[in-house]
């Protein structure tokens, strides 16, 4: 595969190893329907420790398949296990892009602000609100299937019973992916008024717009993605917002770490801080650090400590007025550290 020479493409549609019971152990068998007893190649099914639950489990012939295998978990979803060397360039990608990502960001949101002025409930309006919120909040997207299937919530599947609003303030309380309830305030005005507005119409959903024939209808990542083409002219998604979080408030919680370690001098720099991170995200520490903090950006930091901010952070960066202090920052480190 371009880019990663050592990998091939092979499709889980072409024949494969497949998985059957057998005692209470299984029994693997081969494209032609033979059972696998060469122990290179069981070791190396052992070791991509397949889910015992999964069933209709696909495994690639070849160790060099970038898609190693397949299976349906216990409420009928797909699943899918990477080669360890695919995971990690796709890890890298997904961080090299940021930069680009940042630089849009002025673009994205003067976009947004001027769509949800818009009249009426309109799909563009709703899209805005939407990216409104994975900007400013870092919100999961969210899908129908988890929503029904596991109770569990996501921007574009957030309910009425959701919200907690009075006169000052409007919350967002519902139950995320990990099954932890997150709780998040809503703090930019134009974007409380518009959900608050939205949650008076009739139905359950929140977002979700009117089209011609004056039927309500809910959005969904194809959607809020499809939008952030359009206006960037790129292939950003919803899951690019949450990559950006995630090492903007490493910035962000760096004095602050450095403040709770002066106080508690048996605290280390980097747990502490991935887990104020991680916090806010609403996700486990270990799943913050390898998904959604730049690696060389929490290097960075680690290895600035306990020195302030203002001293690596050049006050003589070029500021972009249409991001705010952090995100220059973000922007400014990304450049340093390549």
């Amino acid at each position: 595969m371009e880019g990663i020479p050592t990998l091939v493409y092979i499709s889980c549609d072409e024949p494969g190893f497949t998985r059957s019971r057998h005692g209470r152990g299984f029994m693997y068998k081969d494209e032609k329907g033979d059972k696998i007893t060469d122990q290179g190649t069981l070791e190396r099914i052992k070791k991509l420790v397949v889910p015992p639950q999964w069933k209709k489990v696909w495994i690639c012939p070849d160790p060099r398949g970038y898609l190693q295998c397949t299976g349906y978990d216990a409420e009928g979803r797909k699943q899918y296990l990477y080669h360890s060397d695919w995971s990690a360039y796709r890890q890298e990608e997904k961080f090299a892009r940021m930069l680009s990502f940042g630089k849009k960001l002025p673009q994205i949101s003067q976009a947004y602000i001027k769509d949800m002025r818009r009249r009426g409930w309109p799909k563009r309006k709703v899209q805005a609100l939407i990216v409104a919120l994975l900007d400013e909040y870092y919100f999961r997207i969210g899908n129908r299937q988890y929503a029904r299937k596991n109770n569990s919530y996501g921007i574009t599947t957030i309910r009425r019973k959701h919200i907690q609003k009075d006169t000052k303030t409007l919350n967002l309380r519902y139950k995320a992916k990990s099954g932890k309830m997150r709780q998040v305030k809503i703090s930019n005005p134009l974007v409380a008024k518009k959900i608050k507005e939205l949650s008076e119409l009739p139905g359950h959903e929140v977002f979700r717009y009117r089209d011609e024939e004056g039927n309500y209808l809910c959005l969904d990542s194809k959607d809020v993605n499809g939008y952030l083409h359009e206006v960037t002219g790129e292939d950003f998604t919803a899951k690019d917002f949450r990559t950006w979080g995630g090492s903007k408030l490493a910035i962000e919680h760096y004095e602050a770490t450095l403040q709770e370690m002066r106080e508690n001098p048996r605290l280390k720099f980097e747990p502490t801080l991935v887990k104020k991170v991680a916090l806010q995200l609403g996700n486990t520490q270990a799943v913050c650090r390898k998904y959604y903090i730049h690696p060389r950006i929490l290097k960075y930091l680690e290895e600035q400590a306990p020195a302030p901010l203002a001293s690596f952070i050049h006050g003589n960066i070029a500021m972009n007025d249409a991001l705010d202090e952090y995100e220059n920052y973000l922007i400014y480190l990304l450049k340093k550290v390549g």
